[in-house]
């Protein structure tokens, strides 16, 4: 398929430009030598016809860059008293580089972007204390953020609510959703798939737990 080539200009006996008319036979090889805003509108127009998504991943800067990272709703971190709000950062972050399929090295690069005022100093000191803090793998990275912004105490009450969460008034999604979120503060308990779904079963309603005992049996 030959390049496309931008529109020509007709101009008229008075300077005034005319309609925009496409090259005729033989007309064509001349177009690419003609400069103008019209032909870089149109070369442009074209490209953006032709690209499906702004953000695809042919253009890594685009695809997996900081812009989209705050389309799709992570913000800038800049400390908090409320441990919470680290973790609710960082839990963001992972959503948004799911949806935008974020290779794993590009991952601490993005986050620490949005690291801000006294955190970005934080940071600095860590990049200045470990040589090997520029090529950390997300994991890693989260491991040090949480020893930073999650104080003992913290992960101590989300233990506590995990081993004392019931379903309650809560739907069975409901239920799970909180389970599955509470869980990660208790690995050492529920080391196991068979410990954590016990655990989950007991924590069930009644009714539903009696309806459930034939399929786990």
């Amino acid at each position: 398929m030959p390049p496309r080539t931008g529109r020509r200009r007709r101009h008229n006996q008075d300077g005034m430009q005319g309609p925009t008319q496409g090259p005729s036979v033989g007309e064509s090889s001349t177009l690419g030598v003609r400069g103008g805003v019209g032909n870089e509108q149109f070369a442009r127009t074209t490209q953006e016809i032709g690209r499906p998504d702004r953000a695809e991943p042919s253009d890594p800067e685009k695809a997996y860059g900081i812009e989209r990272l705050k389309k799709l709703g992570a913000t800038v971190f800049e400390g908090s008293t409320d441990p919470a709000d680290a973790e609710n950062w960082l839990n963001m972050l992972e959503k948004c580089f799911d949806v935008m399929n974020c290779p794993e090295e590009r991952k601490v690069r993005l986050a620490t972007f949005l690291l801000q005022k006294k955190v970005e100093g934080w940071w600095k000191s860590i990049l200045a204390r470990r040589s090997d803090a520029r090529a950390l793998d997300w994991q890693t990275f989260r491991g040090i953020f949480e020893d930073k912004y999650y104080p003992n105490t913290y992960c101590e009450a989300k233990r506590d609510e995990f081993l004392g969460l019931k379903q309650g008034s809560l739907s069975v999604t409901e239920y799970e959703r909180k389970y599955t979120e509470l869980s990660r503060y208790a690995d050492v308990i529920i080391a196991s798939e068979s410990d954590r779904c016990r655990r989950f079963e007991r924590g069930l309603r009644f009714e539903i737990r009696t309806q459930l005992q034939p399929l786990l049996s």
